[in-house]
């Protein structure tokens, strides 16, 4: 068991060049409530948690902004194609767009089973899944009924 991580501004920065790492850095609103960053990282955390969600298999941590550390990189890779658009000036490269359509390959393997993601340190308690049902009897009825008690109805 593992813990797992949080998604950061500063996780993108390594996968940035010098000009989008400033533009990052003066964007309008930065640290505020309205910084642009924010939701696009929330919203990167909750596609990859769904992603891992999809298999039976795996586990999700109990804290809903955490991810496993093997998938940092794919994170912030995503993360990073959303920001055109939302960040005034931003553009990705080539070699960042390729990268992202590598990280939408690694989600792919992911909800195929086909990559195993790492039990986190504090698991959510896997819900009790009924598989059986039926209906039992508790109590027979005990009296039997002639034709002259049910005359009439």
């Amino acid at each position: 068991m593992t813990n797992w991580i949080h998604l950061t501004e500063s996780d993108l920065r390594a996968y940035l060049n010098a000009s989008q790492i400033e533009t990052l850095l003066t964007r309008p609103n930065r640290g505020n409530a309205a910084d642009p960053l924010a939701p696009i990282l929330e919203q990167t955390v909750s596609r990859i948690r769904a992603d891992i969600r999809s298999r039976e298999t795996n586990v999700l941590s109990e804290d809903q902004s955490a991810i496993p550390p093997e998938l940092k990189r794919t994170a912030s890779l995503l993360a990073i194609a959303d920001l055109p658009g939302k960040i005034r000036g931003f553009t990705l490269t080539e070699a960042q767009e390729d990268a992202a359509d590598e990280a939408e390959d690694v989600l792919d393997r992911i909800r195929d089973g086909d990559l195993p993601v790492r039990v986190p340190a504090d698991p959510q308690p896997t819900p009790e899944v009924r598989t059986e049902f039926g209906l039992e009897v508790a109590r027979k009825r005990s009296i039997r009924l002639s034709g002259d008690q049910l005359n009439g109805l």
